[in-house]
């Protein structure tokens, strides 16, 4: 599983990142955070052009 490699979650425990991953065969695990980025982006990021990533975390808090 490619998000499940040591490497990856050796940095989300040093970012202090709280590791969450779905269920096998549980489709609504992930419905709350796949609903919030959709609407974060009809909302925000696609009425947006930003030039730098420090643009967007402007915009975005």
């Amino acid at each position: 599983m490619q998000y499940a490699s040591g490497e990856y979650v050796v940095k989300l425990e040093e970012m202090g990142a709280r590791i969450s991953m779905s269920r096998k065969g549980n489709v609504y695990d992930n419905a709350f955070a796949e609903s919030f980025i959709k609407t974060l982006k009809v909302e925000e990021v696609y009425l947006k052009e930003y030039e730098t990533l420090e643009d967007a975390h402007k915009n975005i808090k």
